[in-house]
């Protein structure tokens, strides 16, 4: 989903000046993308839902941060010697340093919730179900409502493309999971399609809000509210969750292999930019061009797992999964050594203050005045 987006849309079909408005082009790509919008969220409740009640290891996160190291500094390099960008020392430390430049937003956001997570799972165990849901309630009203139709962007969502954002969907899909959450009719739990047939059904309402939208811009604007913290898109994410989460699928060596890869295959294709590269679609039949959409989506997703799976190769020649193993017992040896200090000074010093309560009390009960004891 996330690829064939960035092939229609920023890649120069749907957004392009060329794509007229009310054609069966414009009509097509934009219902596409509305099917295919709410995969960012989707990402980010997966992250809750299979994270909840886990520790979070220090090592996932080096291996991602190398990863992400490695793809910005060799593409850059290769675009180097291609002439498609110009070397220069301030660039090379951009591309060197990608969570601090952030070269790719969704990673920036996920680095620092990462962070979160153990803070995010504590509330989750700790607080209790009607507390946790009324609080996911009262944000999804607050962020999909006054974060949604704020002109400045009040409470820094940035339309969804923000660390808070990832935080809120990591706890409601932690709530789908932990609390087993199924829409439930006169008790009994809804088939799984039924979750399936809503996504659909919300596609359709965002087409037709929509519609409405560009009507009321002259038709210049098409039909997809990108918005991530748009409620329809919500809705959209957490029925297609819910749909996979019921229905049983057996995690073939297939499929774990491409969930692997799946990272590699976003950080690959965005490091190279698709920016624009594909707005020569537009020179065939409308037919054409939506079939082509999907077949380059194809074929990028393909082409970029399998550089990934080689650059995971690399890294197992090279031994960066021990590295990052070493890195992660070093940190959590000191870790230990300063949470073993603090619990010792914590204990020493709520001795003290017993023991200093102690005398006060005692000090209270005697006649004897102060001063003489």
């Amino acid at each position: 989903m996330v690829v064939v987006l960035h092939v229609n849309g920023i890649g120069g079909v749907l957004r392009n000046p060329l794509t007229e408005a009310l054609s069966p082009l414009w009509f097509t790509s934009s219902f596409i993308n509305i099917l295919c919008i709410i995969a960012v969220n989707c990402f980010a409740l997966i992250t809750g839902f299979v994270n909840v009640g886990k520790k979070p290891k220090i090592k996932n996160l080096l291996n991602l941060w190398l990863q992400a190291f490695f793809i910005s500094v060799v593409v850059f390099a290769i675009k180097v010697l291609l002439k498609e960008e110009t070397f220069s020392v301030t660039l090379l430390a951009k591309r060197m340093l990608p969570v601090i430049f952030n070269r790719w937003w969704y990673f920036t956001a996920y680095f620092l919730l990462f962070f979160f997570i153990p803070i995010l799972n504590a509330a989750m165990e700790k607080c209790g179900k009607v507390f946790m849901g009324a609080l996911i309630i009262t944000l999804g009203v607050i962020f999909c409502g006054i974060g949604f139709i704020s002109p400045s962007d009040v409470f820094g969502l940035i339309n969804g493309y923000s660390f808070l954002w990832l935080a809120y969907l990591y706890l409601v899909g932690a709530y789908i999971k932990k609390y087993d959450f199924k829409i439930k009719i006169k008790g009994k739990p809804i088939k799984s399609i039924y979750y399936l047939i809503a996504y659909f059904l919300f596609s359709l309402m965002h087409l037709a809000i929509g519609l409405v939208y560009s009507y009321l811009s002259n038709w210049t604007k098409v039909p997809v509210l990108s918005n991530y913290v748009f409620i329809i898109n919500v809705l959209s994410a957490v029925s297609l969750l819910l749909f996979f989460a019921n229905i049983n699928i057996k995690a073939s060596k297939g499929l774990l292999f491409f969930s692997s890869t799946t990272f590699g295959v976003y950080l690959i294709h965005m490091a190279v930019d698709v920016t624009g590269k594909f707005a020569f679609l537009l020179n065939y039949h409308w037919a054409v061009t939506i079939a082509l959409i999907f077949a380059f989506a194809i074929a990028i997703y393909l082409v970029c797992t399998v550089i990934e799976y080689l650059r995971q190769l690399l890294f197992k020649a090279c031994r960066i999964p021990v590295l990052t193993e070493k890195i992660q017992n070093f940190i959590l040896k000191i870790y230990d050594k300063l949470k073993a200090k603090f619990e010792t000074k914590q204990v020493v010093e709520n001795c003290t203050n017993l023991c200093n309560q102690q005398s006060e009390e005692n000090v209270k009960t005697n006649d004897t005045p102060p001063s003489e004891n």
